[in-house]
């Protein structure tokens, strides 16, 4: 998955291409909505589909070893 994070995007509406620096500068410094919502969907449309399948055995493999390794997460509840 690691290489397909990776990847470059471009911005449709300006036409830049930009790394994952690039895009973690614009998220981490960019108080425009605009832009934010751009630069995300822009990296998310590119990585989301390309990472769906590895993704999925990810979580089918962690789930494996949480079983094996008899690690249990609990829930709390939150009593207000």
């Amino acid at each position: 998955m690691y290489h397909i994070y990776l990847k470059k995007i471009i911005l449709t509406s300006s036409a830049h291409e930009l790394c994952i620096a690039d895009l973690t500068q614009i998220m981490t410094s960019s108080r425009n909505y605009a832009e934010l919502l751009e630069a995300w969907k822009g990296w998310r449309d590119v990585t989301g589909p390309r990472m769906r399948n590895d993704y999925a055995k990810f979580v089918e493999l962690s789930n494996k070893a949480v079983k094996e390794l008899g690690i249990f997460i609990y829930k709390r509840k939150t009593i207000m």
